[in-house]
Order: C-alpha cells, then sequence, then structure tokens
C-alpha cells in the first residue's frame, strides 16, 4: 500500500494493485483511475526529495500532458507521423511531415508558434497554453 501521507495522488484510483518499482526518487504504484476508465501508474515522490522540488514542476507536467496527449492523437489524422513515442512524457511532441516549408508558412499566416524544420514540426506547450491552443493548431492545419 502506499505510504501514509500519499492519498491525495490516490483519490481518483479505485484500486491500488501494489508497487511497480521503487528507485532512488520514488515509487510507483499501479491503479485504475475510475474517472478516465483506465489503469494508470502513480509515482509517490520521497518526502525528502519532494521536500527539495517542490510540486511546481509536476503541476505544470500534469497541466502539458493531456495538450500533448491531443496533439499525439490527432496529428496523424492529419498527415503527420508522430516521432515522439505515444508512451512519453516529454514536453515536446515532435511529427515527421514532408513539406515543412508549408507547414511553417501555414503557421505563421495563423500566428502560431512552431519549431518547423523541412521534415519535422515539434511542439512544445507551456503553461501559457490551453486546449484552446492546441484545437486552434490542429484546425489551421487541416
Amino acid at each position: 500500500m502506499p505510504p501514509k501521507g500519499a492519498e491525495l495522488a490516490f483519490r481518483s484510483a479505485s484500486r491500488v494493485s501494489g508497487r511497480s518499482r521503487e528507485d532512488g526518487m520514488a515509487s510507483v504504484y499501479l491503479a485504475e483511475d475510475l474517472k478516465h476508465d483506465r489503469k494508470v501508474a502513480v509515482k509517490v515522490l520521497k518526502p525528502e526529495l519532494a521536500a527539495v522540488l517542490g510540486v511546481e514542476r509536476f503541476v505544470i507536467e500534469a497541466w502539458r500532458q493531456p495538450l500533448v496527449r491531443r496533439l499525439q492523437e490527432e496529428m496523424p489524422r492529419l498527415g503527420f507521423t508522430p516521432a515522439t513515442p505515444a508512451d512519453s512524457t516529454s514536453p515536446i511532441v515532435t511529427f515527421a511531415t514532408r513539406d515543412g516549408p508549408a507547414v511553417q508558412r501555414t503557421l505563421q499566416a495563423a500566428n502560431v508558434t512552431a519549431r518547423v524544420s523541412p521534415l519535422r514540426v515539434r511542439f512544445s506547450p507551456s503553461v501559457y497554453n490551453d486546449m484552446k491552443d492546441v484545437e486552434r493548431v490542429l484546425e489551421v492545419l487541416s
């Protein structure tokens, strides 16, 4: 079972299957997310590390992941090939494209900022972005 005080991390989980692994930073628990009906891994930082890192980094990560996930789900439907693995938790998501210059012109015309090279387009949502921004990117590129 999770350590005392970690209840908040598990408030949406119906069942905790047990500890999956432990390393120098944290313990990872397998659980089931009731709200989204899916299996999840919940990472619980060791208290001494949490005190040093603070929660801000993880709040930003939690904000950004749905934005990145939406891009990962929808960009292939628009003809872009994912270069970032679907299970990545990176704040950057990259897609292969056949015509980077055309993508760059389209994004610039819509005042959308992204890193575009001849064969790739890369997005890195920040705390200043929200789902409306992602939907706008998808609309502009469709």
